[in-house]
């Protein structure tokens, strides 16, 4: 069954490998290199061989032997694919020299003379005389399996599966089950095609792939994750017949892998992929160095892990096992903490597809440049890169160029605009240099998706803006233009409205962002009811404009971001677009006004009796100082709001508006769900309707004059509350709890957060809701105990952080029975008589000067499925070796940090036993200066040691006296430095 799906894949791929060996260019290369002969033979070969895959395909079915016979079949089809590869390289070489108008005759001459290049022919005609021995065998082979041709005159069947051509990329960010919707997954699976047959067909190419997609989902193909909706997984048999297809050719190094994996077969493993661990350790690559005929290398992001979060690998596996790897197809290490790159990476002469995005890399090596085959470059989210090969410009094979986020990046190599076959170039910085001018994206007609063009101040000829042909690129989704923030000022200044008249991009355009423009104005095709397909659009810091586009006439617009338009004094009509047939902002869903220093006033669209905004979920308005008007919002000197016309509001975020005394409730509270007060200085209440609008979530922050809820009562619908640094906050609404003889009203209600209020001193009367999952208290000075009789014993309460001992002196003695609490963070001055909740998977114990400092007799070792384990403060001072022979620590802990323990001297041997210990972080320990000699945990990928005087010298890199002991760790930071 495996092969069955497996063979008109191999079938195809041999099919290509003929076409390839009889293309006329490789031909006259063999006749030149005198290999002629033997390409011939390798061609009649696999037309034998092809011409009894189909029959093999029947027959692997129930011959173990003809199960095999393919493998070798498939095996010597990669060999084959290799040695054309190295065939092709030659050839772009020769096209370059050939090129080259500095070199006469005699030197080329010269190098078709020269001792390597001979050597490499000879190398070349020694391969292809061992693939052929072998393909004679094979082709030997069937005929002892009794495999019969079904084609007459050895031509191979048409097959209904084309072969993916061998220059066809994957973008590794699209990946079933990734934290992709159902676009991405599309662009994952249907991204095989050439560079050149990109766009071609696309809103009917776009609907068969939704229709295909939408095929494999209804047939269980694929199937949603039960914990993003977001996500799609492929279903668990399919995975397994795919891996079970892949055989020992494809690895997973998948989570559950132990350190001993042995790999089944080094000569036949030629792909092989794993997910990110926070912290890599040698051992799990120990046998990557063999792995010589390894094409595809790839990290997958766990799905769970954030974007932002780094992993650590460890400097062997990068400088020294992967570049073994000649072969090399797919290399993708994005996310790891890697700061350079090794010269010797421009030696994986195969490379088609390079990922290191969201890594500290600063610079790329010139030897990049050598990578002529090289279609997809990524190195998006690297925010410390500043400068990228110079030699990129004669990358011309590459179509994907992705430096989103590489905020350090200061220009571009010169001559772009030779990679007439890039699709993505997210970024471009229009230099001063020859090559580097904005005219050099003229000939980039293939671009797709988002282009940024900063540094427009180095353009101050309109007439090379035009040449750049924006409106000529049909595929362009996303547009940015962007001058830098000092080039406000001066007389180059009057360049910018040509220039940006001269940018106006194709129609098609979907999200358009133009910042630090220095018009007064806007040109007139910014809000030109043409661009109908608009939906984001954000103008940001263009300080001398004085007046907003008809923004109202464009159709599909639906988020709206207006920030930093300082001359700007009136919103009105013209914003509306009054005159236009399209009803002004029909589709608009988010509208943000932010740091508008010199806003007063907001007036409707004259004569427009119906609502602006029919569409509206959500309205930021955020450092607007100077607002007020009669309109739309009459902010009154910014003291109360008005609001008519945004009764689809769900979303609402004021912040920063130090005169806003009141919020209205009339068209405002009847569809809101989120509200956000934030630093409003002279807020006094909130709207006495708001426990009758259908609230989820409530976030008040910095209100300091706002003492309490309106009514003492809230919305059943509410699920979180927080309250943070509200110094005259004094009560609770009673309807948060409830009483023990009257139902629980508040059903959703699972998240209380209340930071900073020195002015509560208490809860109300009654029990905390029973679905409460998080509590947390933090400086709220004055706030009496909480009582023993405020908790359910079945509460579903799962994070509990409580930092005032007047809040909560000890822990109550029921909440060893809450099966559901994993995390406890607290200030403390005694543990429960009997054991901790025993679901507890973090536990932080710091400052708690009154508990026993006597780890032994906290029955720690109880704890199963503890992972974190923190302590810090005085209570520990008898602790001189951590952990001491006494103390029991649970073997599952992943992660132990230690801090301000005054007497602690030295780590214990014990630490050995911690086999899944990664983290291991110790601060302000003055006397702390020995480390266990033998060996510490296996697993450990990150020792932290800060403010250790002791420890400093003894750690120092490649001197101290334990660098051999740790040197093999991915992450070591000794005083805040990483010493790796």
């Amino acid at each position: 069954m495996v092969l069955v799906i497996g063979e008109p894949i191999l079938s195809a791929s041999i099919s290509h490998i003929i076409n390839q060996l009889t293309s006329q260019e490789l031909l006259k290369f063999g006749s030149r290199k005198k290999i002629h002969s033997n390409i011939r033979k390798l061609e009649t070969n696999l037309h034998m061989i092809g011409a009894v895959l189909d029959d093999a395909e029947e027959k692997q079915m129930g011959s173990h032997a003809v199960k095999l016979w393919l493998e070798q079949v498939r095996d010597l089809g990669y060999d084959i694919e290799d040695l054309l590869d190295g065939v092709l390289i030659e050839l772009t070489k020769e096209r370059r020299a050939r090129s080259s108008k500095a070199r006469s005759a005699i030197p080329r001459l010269l190098i078709s003379l020269n001792p390597a290049t001979l050597l490499l022919t000879n190398k070349m005609d020694s391969q292809i005389k061992s693939i052929t021995a072998r393909l004679q065998e094979i082709v030997q082979k069937k005929n002892y399996l009794d495999l019969r041709e079904n084609v007459s005159g050895g031509e191979l069947k048409s097959k209904s599966l084309k072969r993916l051509p061998s220059t066809s990329l994957v973008d590794l960010s699209y990946v079933c089950g990734r934290d992709n919707d159902k676009e991405e997954i599309l662009k994952f699976l249907f991204s095989d095609q050439r560079c050149d047959e990109y766009g071609i067909g696309g809103e009917k190419r776009m609907e068969e792939l939704y229709s295909c997609f939408n095929e494999l989902l209804s047939r269980s193909f694929f199937q949603r994750s039960s914990s993003n909706e977001q996500r799609y997984l492929m279903h668990h048999l399919i995975s397994d017949l795919a891996q079970s297809v892949a055989g020992e050719t494809c690895v997973n190094l998948n989570d559950k892998q132990e350190y001993n994996r042995i790999f089944p077969d080094l000569e036949k493993t030629r792909h092989m992929s794993f997910t990110r661990r926070k912290y890599e350790v040698l051992q799990r690559f120990k046998d990557l160095g063999k792995l010589k005929r390894l094409r595809t290398f790839i990290a997958f992001r766990l799905h769970s892990s954030p974007w932002g979060a780094y992993c650590y690998l460890s400097n062997n596996v990068l400088h020294e096992a992967l570049l073994k790897l000649r072969h090399l197809r797919v290399l993708s290490l994005s996310g790891y903490c890697i700061t350079e790159l090794p010269n010797s990476i421009g030696d994986l002469k195969q490379l088609r597809y390079l990922d290191f995005s969201q890594t500290k890399i600063k610079q790329l090596p010139e030897s990049v440049s050598k990578l002529i085959n090289l279609q997809t470059l990524k190195l998006c989210g690297c925010r410390k890169l500043q400068k990228l090969p110079q030699g990129t410009g004669i990358l011309i094979n590459l179509c994907h160029l992705d430096i989103t986020g590489t905020d350090n990046l200061i220009e571009m190599p010169s001559w772009m605009g030779n990679l007439t076959g890039l699709q993505t170039l997210s970024k471009f910085i229009v230099g001063k240099k020859e090559g580097c001018g904005i005219e050099e994206l003229k000939g980039l007609k293939n671009l797709q998706g988002r282009l940024s063009i900063m540094a427009l101040h180095n353009v101050i000829d309109a007439r090379r803006a035009a040449h750049a042909n924006l409106m000529g690129k049909h595929n362009l989704d996303e547009l940015e233009l962007k001058w830098p923030e000092s080039d406000l000022e001066g007389e180059v200044i009057k360049h910018h409205m040509p220039v940006l008249n001269s940018l106006q991009p194709h129609a098609n355009l979907k999200e358009l962002k133009i910042s630090f423009f220095g018009g007064t104005e806007f040109p007139s095709w910014v809000g030109h009811p043409s661009f109908s397909e608009i939906v984001h659009l954000e103008l940001s810091c263009c300080r001398k404009c004085t007046e907003l586009p008809p923004l109202g006439r464009l159709p599909s617009l639906r988020d709206l971001c207006i920030q930093g338009l300082d001359a700007v004094e009136i919103v009105g009509p013209g914003f509306y677009g009054v005159g236009s047939s399209v009803k002004p902002f029909q589709s608009l869903k988010t509208l943000k006004f932010e740091d508008m220093r010199e806003w007063k006033s907001w007036w409707s669209s004259a004569g427009v009796d119906e609502e602006e905004f029919p569409s509206l979920s959500e309205l930021t308005l955020w450092n607007c100082p100077k607002l007020q008007g009669q309109a739309v919002i009459n902010w009154s000197f910014c003291q109360s709001i008005r609001c008519t016309c945004f009764l689809s509001l769900e979303d609402l975020c004021i912040e920063t508006c130090p005169n806003l005394v009141s919020i209205p409730e009339a068209g405002l509270l009847s569809s809101l769900r989120h509200l956000v007060l934030r630093d409003c200085k002279a807020l006094r209440s909130l709207p006495d309707g708001i426990s009758n609008c259908p609230l989820e979530d409530l976030e008040i922050e910095e209100c300091p004059l706002l003492k309490c809820f309106p009514g003492g009562d809230v919305t059943a619908t509410l699920k979180s509350l927080k309250i943070r640094y509200c110094r005259e906050f004094k009560s609770l609404p009673e309807g948060l709890m409830h009483n023990e003889n009257g139902p629980d009203t508040l059903c959703h209600f699972d998240h209380l957060e209340i930071i900073g209020c020195p002015s509560l001193k208490s809860f109300p009367d009654g029990k905390l809701p029973t679905r409460l999952k998080t509590l947390k208290i933090w400086d709220c000075s004055q706030l009496k105990p909480l009582k023993e009789e405020m908790l359910h014993d079945d509460m579903s309460l799962q994070y509990l952080a409580i930092s005032d001992r007047e809040a909560l002196s000890s822990f109550p003695e029921c909440l060893s029975t809450f099966m559901h609490l994993t995390e406890i963070n607290s200030t403390l001055e005694s543990f429960p008589n009997g054991d901790l909740p025993p679901n507890l998977t973090s536990l932080v114990i710091w400052d708690c000067d009154g508990i026993d400092g006597c780890l032994s007799n906290w029955n720690l070792q109880s704890l199963a499925c503890l992972r974190d384990f923190s302590i810090a403060g005085q209570c520990f001072l008898d602790t001189v070796s951590f952990p001491d022979e006494k103390c029991l620590l649970p073997t599952t802990l992943t992660s132990i940090w230690i801090a301000r323990l005054p007497n602690l001297e030295s780590l214990s041997m014990q630490l050995r036993s911690l086999a899944f210990l990664e983290e291991l972080e110790i601060a302000d320990c003055p006397k702390l200066k020995s480390l266990p000699r033998e060996c510490l945990p296996p697993a450990l990928g990150r020792l932290c040691i800060r403010n250790c005087p002791l420890m400093t010298k003894r750690c120092s890199k490649e001197k101290g006296v334990y660098w051999p002991l740790i040197s093999h760790i991915p992450c070591v930071e000794i005083n805040d430095g990483n010493a790796m």
